[in-house]
């Protein structure tokens, strides 16, 4: 997405620093102005065929930490392994699931070890001035946006690397965390400690969100894999009755506006809940289709009616077995017209 290592300050800046005025323009250098695209009147244009080689899938897991997220990526079809695994919560290595999948090479882990807080901060400082910014340019986005760039081909080293694996998968773990990256990133180019305090008219979340939008589109919505993304939740109330009764919704725990975005990259967004059951058994469950208090959505076709382990009929997508994989194999079934 961005170039190599040089001027990566001045690269993130251009991606969310647009020029407006033709004196910005012209101040540009000649090779970074935009050209006015005008379609050739000779050009052949045809729609894209019905392939499932250029058709992959993007979902989006949500749930509160624990629900089963990361694990999710045990259950897929052997058709999308193996998957490159982002570990920017840097967890995945101590998570016992997943150790026979990486001993056999479904799943390789990329640790995201770049700090939220860099060397010049401290914690204390932190809380007590909410205007203190980085005073070096944060790596963790760079950080995913190199491994990425590798994974896919589009460096020039990565192209002569005879040895470089081929993925079918890749799985960014967490979004939120990812989204917390380019918080700081976005702080730093801007010199604030608080986006809040970016601009008297919310210069900073716009920007945050730029940034977001142009991490999204290239790395998860237009990249040529199947993708996966976990992102954390949070319990957003809406009003308070006078039994003391709360009506609230579950959210993206994203920073700013684009917890309500997030979903639009993703066609298949999945909410996840674990509970107890008989003999201290963990229980998996998922909603997949959207209601007032879960963010969830579908594009595959589901049997409205089924019947649960009491022998009840329900409807199905209210809530059903948590299993990605079998979702999986629904989608490419119907993509196969079966």
């Amino acid at each position: 997405m961005f170039g190599d290592e040089r001027e990566r300050v001045v690269e993130i800046a251009m991606v969310i620093e647009q020029p407006q005025s033709r004196e910005q323009l012209k101040e540009q250098p000649k090779e970074q102005q935009p050209n006015n695209y005008r379609t050739p009147q000779s050009k052949i244009i045809r729609p894209a065929p019905l392939s499932l080689d250029n058709k992959y899938l993007k979902i989006l897991l949500l749930s509160e930490p624990g629900d089963g997220k990361t694990h999710q990526i045990t259950t897929l079809p052997e058709w999308m392994y193996p998957v490159a695994l982002l570990d920017i919560d840097n967890k995945a290595v101590t998570m016992p699931l997943l150790i026979p999948f990486i001993k056999d090479g479904r799943i390789d882990i990329y640790p995201i070890d770049a700090a939220i807080i860099d060397s010049q901060e401290t914690l204390i400082g932190r809380a007590s001035n909410d205007t203190t910014f980085p005073k070096e340019l944060p790596r963790g986005l760079l950080q995913v946006i190199d491994i990425v760039n590798y994974i896919t081909g589009r460096t020039k080293a990565a192209r002569e690397d005879k040895d470089r694996k081929i993925y079918k998968t890749i799985f960014y773990d967490s979004g939120s965390h990812l989204a917390d990256h380019v918080e700081r990133t976005t702080q730093f180019i801007q010199k604030c400690g608080s986006l809040k305090g970016a601009g008297a008219y919310g210069e900073g979340w716009d920007k945050f969100k730029s940034l977001m939008d142009d991490f999204m589109g290239p790395c998860v919505k237009s990249i040529n894999m199947h993708v996966m993304m976990s992102c954390h939740v949070m319990w957003k109330i809406k009003k308070k009755e006078k039994d003391g009764s709360e009506i609230g919704a579950w959210e993206p725990l994203i920073t700013g506006q684009f917890k309500h975005k997030i979903i639009s990259y993703f066609n298949e967004a999945y909410f996840l809940m674990a509970k107890w059951g008989v003999g201290d058994k963990r229980i998996y469950k998922m909603i997949v289709n959207k209601t007032s208090k879960y963010p969830a959505r579908t594009n595959i076709r589901l049997d409205r009616r089924v019947r649960n382990e009491k022998g009840e009929e329900i409807e199905e997508g209210v809530i059903m077995e948590a299993d990605v994989g079998k979702m999986a194999k629904r989608w490419r079934e119907q993509m196969e017209g079966k």
